[in-house]
């Protein structure tokens, strides 16, 4: 895998690619897993920080109808 076939990538995103072609596919599997519990555990505390927010936007809306 070479540096120059992803530009765009900064350093640490790189080795992160790189490490990841590298891996077997039970490993890939693996972090896959483990990076999609991640994800669903941030996309919920988001929601959960906007549901207040959005409570508060509809309560907004209903008091000037």
């Amino acid at each position: 895998m070479d540096r120059g076939e992803f530009p765009h990538l900064s350093g640490f995103q790189f080795e992160s690619v790189r490490k990841m072609a590298a891996a077997t596919p039970a490993e890939q599997f693996k972090r896959i897993e483990a990076f999609d519990t991640y994800e669903r555990g941030l996309i919920a505390h988001v929601q959960g920080l906007q549901a207040p927010w959005r409570s508060e936007i509809s309560r907004s809306y209903a008091a000037q109808a």
